[in-house]
């Protein structure tokens, strides 16, 4: 990717006949570290339909949030929206991944997210 916000993919939903945007977010895991953050810039939030976050090297860590799940979850931390979870419990500061287990993976996160995308409402509305 050439940048940090924006869309990063374009999917096609044949069930709607409508397309979405996706931006995707990573993170690489660290030795002994347990903790994971994303951040986007809040007047980029939007941009995509669908926010995508990934664990690199870990193909059974990914989560897809709409921009509005996002905020509700996300803190505000040197000018960013930031999601930071950790994978080894929660403190205060960091709360626990298991959290966000609502919208991992391809049979929550993604199809959580297009059974809200085909209702005819949103389908009207992204257009």
């Amino acid at each position: 990717m050439t940048t940090d916000y924006g869309i990063d993919l374009v999917a096609y939903d044949p069930a709607s006949k409508q397309s979405f945007s996706i931006q995707v977010k990573t993170r690489s895991p660290r030795l002994h570290d347990t903790r994971y953050s994303w951040g986007i810039p809040p007047d980029k939030c939007d941009d995509a339909n669908l926010l995508a976050f990934a664990i690199k090297d870990r193909p059974e860590d990914h989560w897809y949030l709409t921009p509005q799940q996002f905020r509700k979850r996300a803190i505000r931390r040197k000018g960013l929206l930031v999601l930071r979870y950790a994978t080894g419990g929660s403190s205060k500061r960091v709360k626990s991944i298991s959290e966000l287990d609502q919208f991992k993976g391809k049979k929550d996160g993604l199809t959580n997210f297009l059974a809200q995308f085909r209702k005819p409402r949103a389908i009207a509305a992204s257009a």
